[in-house]
């Protein structure tokens, strides 16, 4: 070998390059229990060092890849879009597909137009649709609620999968509520993160108040649809005034999902 010394010639912005592809400074914003998963690519058996990906940076300024790892909700998209503008350039987005990208607000359309109805729209074109069938509908914490009579039901919901502007092709959730003792007991607390029981503040006011439950009805089954594609979402609730024949009509022909 010569004992000569050797050099390598390069423009000074392709070596920084070089040493920034495999030098990804990660900002983990960890949401869910998908953080368990998160916390697994550290470890041996994958091993995200190996990718230049093991250090990561709890600065945005700091970082190259956001890493959203969990459901993403309204009220956290605000503080998710602000770290993400607080990056310098060049940078990139990683997310969970099976739990941020099924619709809330995906990290792969920050800074994007949200294309789908806002509440007030969901309800109007529901309302105009089936005047008679609604019987109130209202809006509380950035969610639309339509409140139906029950012969109104497997018409409604097909109008909401069907239609094309609204594409609700996802039945999320359903379930019933029994508001037997609904008043009756003292109002329930929650526990903060410090483990003290604590109230909502009754001096902060509420632009959205829950209307309560439906007058006359014990028993209420609910509805949560979603779109995949519009990203918007819409709760039907059809109150059961009937306590001897508790019974609505099933969606099983439009959601065999709902067979429950």
């Amino acid at each position: 070998m010569s004992n000569e010394p050797s050099f390598l010639t390069s423009r000074l912005e392709e070596a920084i390059g070089w040493a920034r592809k495999f030098s990804i400074f990660q900002y983990p914003f960890v949401t869910a229990c998908c953080g368990m998963e998160y916390m697994a690519t550290a470890c041996s058996h994958y091993d995200v060092d190996r990718f230049g990906a093991g250090l990561p940076r709890f600065s945005p300024r700091q970082s190259d890849v956001l890493f959203v790892v969990g459901t993403i909700s309204h009220k956290m998209a605000p503080v998710l879009l602000r770290i993400h503008e607080q990056m310098a350039e060049p940078k990139w987005v990683a997310y969970e597909r099976h739990a941020t990208g099924t619709g809330r607000a995906p990290a792969g359309t920050i800074g994007r137009k949200h294309r789908g109805m806002n509440t007030a729209s969901l309800i109007e074109s529901v309302t105009k649709r089936f005047p008679e069938g609604v019987s109130v509908s209202y809006t509380h914490r950035g969610d639309a609620t339509v409140v139906l009579r029950p012969d109104s039901l497997l018409g409604v919901a097909r109008f909401l999968k069907e239609t094309p502007e609204l594409s609700m092709n996802l039945l999320v959730d359903v379930t019933a509520v029994d508001y037997s003792a609904f008043g009756k007991g003292p109002s329930p607390a929650f526990y903060a993160s410090s483990g003290a029981m604590v109230r909502p503040s009754s001096q902060i006011p509420d632009p959205d108040p829950w209307p309560g439950p439906p007058q006359g009805a014990r028993f209420a089954v609910v509805y949560h649809f979603y779109s995949m594609a519009e990203k918007h979402r819409l709760r039907l609730s059809v109150p059961i005034a009937d306590e001897t024949s508790p019974e609505v009509d099933s969606l099983t022909s439009l959601w065999p999902g709902a067979n429950w």
